[in-house]
């Protein structure tokens, strides 16, 4: 069975962000992705793009099979399980992507994870340093897996 951990980066707030998510099988990491949020984003916009790109992944792959994506942004799973509502507009479009994708596939549960305990977390940190060329400030212990 697949899972994937997705999460979101901002140094500062707001600032560079970016997004990372993993694929885990069988507890191997068998993909990742990672990528630019935007220069002037915020944090909630980054952490939306990774669960929103591992959304994307499980859709272009066709994994029809139930599948959970793990999240340490208890917003993003809140608004996208429609939990709570979206009282900030710049993040509508991200809610309606994210719960759009959510109906389409029917396959996925959300579920937290802490941010430690996050698989994306030191990918998303991989992210901003390729793109800004600086190391983005320990916030986790790193995990030793790349």
């Amino acid at each position: 069975m697949k899972i994937l951990h997705c999460d979101g980066l901002c140094e500062p707030n707001p600032g560079q962000g970016t997004w990372a998510f993993v694929v885990i099988e069988n507890g191997q990491t068998i993909h990742e992705d990672h990528g630019d949020s935007g220069a002037e984003t915020t944090n909630n916009v980054a952490e939306y793009d990774g669960f929103i790109k591992a959304l994307e992944w499980i859709e272009q792959e066709g994994i029809t099979e139930p599948i959970t994506l793990f999240s340490d942004s208890k917003l993003v799973i809140n608004q996208s399980s429609g939990q709570w509502d979206c009282h900030t507009d710049h993040l509508r479009p991200f809610v309606d992507r994210a719960k759009s994708l959510r109906v389409k596939l029917g396959n996925v549960a959300v579920a937290y994870v802490k941010g430690i305990e996050n698989e994306a977390d030191e990918w998303t940190r991989v992210a901003f340093e390729e793109i800004t060329g600086k190391p983005a400030a320990l916030k986790y212990k790193t995990y030793g897996k790349r």
